[in-house]
């Protein structure tokens, strides 16, 4: 009978030097621990910050045990148990502490890291909350060459590989990896980090769920060329869009957040959007019209029909916002939000004006 093995925060701690036969004071879960057959699990999860995180990956990589009937692997700790030399070693991706496990449908690992062999994956995830020891992208990429990309369909990435050794920018020299049926794909890290990702991981659904954050870089060009890049790929296709929403949050300079999000229907109040863009980190960003610009242009204008913005009050008293250049790029138009305010912004302008045109044409019914 398959066994669910699961440890949270209130459980007690396996000692870290478990597998090296040490007396400790938590011999309940000592022998508990020694005596599962996790050879016959079906759940593994360490989970909630435990710090035995590291002894469990010791034991589970056991070459001479393979999990064949283990389905779901969790490992998370919090970032300050993953340190020393233990967490360096496996980080770097070794066979010898591999956890096989061929017919392993969900892994998540978060502060933690050990090669997963599996080919059965339909799910992955690996974050890290802080830069311990992570693996190379080299290394990840390796692992990730040998699941079975045909069946992968859930990936989330977030500041999982160290930016060290990321391969060029202009000449990838990894081949990417083709993922038929990958349906979500969330990446959140370095604009180095995203880009290398994006490039190295290829879908070729047209319905993907694609959520990135990207921390871009200080000053207002170098901030947007990030954008740019960031966007590029996200957008491999163009004149599918139909929906755009532009939003900034400001609450102070390390906090300020840049947000792009589309839809290829026609956007309702309860519809997720296809892809969810966010920047921030730049302490001197570039303003979010020219974010804004940007992606309108990338994404393609051609047959969007709704375009909406959630800015703070600072972004609506400023005055030089090029509203001709954004509004007269989407020639479909008929939806804008906040219609009233940014009317309002504009001010008065002539009846033969073109976005005296747009307005009538996005006007609420009376």
């Amino acid at each position: 009978m398959p066994l669910d093995y699961i440890l949270t925060a209130d459980s007690p701690t396996l000692p870290m030097t478990s597998f090296m036969d040490s007396i400790t004071d938590h011999e309940l879960i000592y022998e508990f621990f020694c005596n599962t057959p996790m050879e016959r699990c079906r759940v593994v999860e360490v989970r909630e910050g435990r710090s035995d995180v590291i002894s469990h990956i010791r034991e589970l990589s056991d070459s001479l045990k393979p999990l064949p009937h283990l389905e779901r692997l969790t490992l998370h700790t919090w970032s300050w148990n993953w340190e020393g030399a233990r967490a360096r070693l496996f980080a770097q991706g070794m066979d010898t502490f591999a956890i096989s496990a061929p017919n392993c449908t969900h892994v998540h690992l978060h502060n933690a890291f050990t090669t997963i062999r599996s080919r059965s994956l339909l799910s992955f995830t690996l974050r890290f909350d802080s830069e311990s020891p992570r693996p190379t992208f080299r290394v990840l990429y390796r692992m990730m060459s040998a699941f079975d990309a045909n069946i992968l369909q859930h990936i989330e990435l977030a500041y999982a590989a160290s930016d060290l050794d990321l391969p060029g920018v202009q000449t990838p020299c990894l081949p990417p990896i083709e993922l038929p049926n990958l349906r979500s794909l969330r990446v959140e890290g370095s604009t180095s980090f995203v880009t290398t990702v994006l490039r190295t991981l290829a879908w070729s659904r047209r319905d993907i769920r694609l959520r990135v954050k990207a921390w871009t870089v200080n000053g207002p060009e170098d901030c947007l060329n990030d954008q740019h890049q960031v966007l590029r790929l996200c957008y491999p296709r163009r004149h599918e869009t139909l929906g755009v929403h532009v939003g900034h949050v400001d609450e102070y300079a390390h906090a300020q957040q840049t947000s792009v999000c589309t839809w290829s229907e026609t956007p309702s109040g309860d519809l997720k959007p296809d892809r969810s863009i966010t920047f921030s980190g730049a302490l001197n960003p570039c303003p979010w019209h020219s974010t804004a610009a940007a992606a309108i242009s990338i994404c393609g204008p051609e047959e969007v029909i709704a375009f909406s913005l959630s800015l703070t009050e600072a972004d609506w008293k400023e005055r030089t916002i090029p509203w001709d250049t954004l509004l007269t790029s989407l020639p479909k138009l008929y939806f804008l939000h906040p219609f009233d305010r940014i009317q309002a912004h504009v001010g008065p302008i002539p009846d033969t004006h073109v976005l005296a045109t747009i307005f009538r044409s996005c006007a609420p019914p009376l």
